[in-house]
């Protein structure tokens, strides 16, 4: 088990596994907004997809990762900056782009959306946005 996941891992209040870990490695090297097939690919049977599904759902509820609507009904999951990085979370609302040439879906962290003015009556409680298009990599 690496050192720096277990950090991170106990950084999120997460008891560090060996399977949190491997999921985590995993969705860090992807580099991208991962569905949990994503992540049974990527661990090649090391694990079930149960054991999938609630490690996501524990990272999910401790903030390690945050839910990515893409408008494809499928549920995809992304790191957050301190996960990625170490570094203090930045702006929680943010950008998702998804390229319609590989189907990626990357979170553009630098797009801050934080200022989002409603009319008089309606609260917030949260919103996602994803704009559509070719990614770096691709155009």
């Amino acid at each position: 088990m690496s050192l720096h996941m277990a950090q991170t891992l106990r950084q999120f209040h997460l008891r560090p596994t060996r399977i949190r870990s491997m999921i985590l490695s995993k969705a860090t090297e992807m580099g991208y907004a991962f569905s949990h097939t994503d992540v049974e690919k990527a661990v090649n049977g090391a694990c079930d997809r149960v054991t999938i599904y609630r490690t996501l759902r524990a990272f999910l509820k401790n903030g390690l990762v945050h839910r990515v609507v893409d408008g494809s009904g499928l549920e995809r999951y992304a790191l957050g900056d301190m996960a990625q990085t170490g570094s203090s979370p930045g702006a929680s609302e943010h950008l998702h782009f998804k390229c319609l040439a590989c189907q990626r879906v990357s979170c553009l962290s630098s797009v801050a959306l934080n200022n989002l003015m409603l009319p008089e009556g309606y609260r917030l409680h949260s919103y996602f946005l994803t704009a559509d298009g070719i990614c770096k990599n691709c155009g």
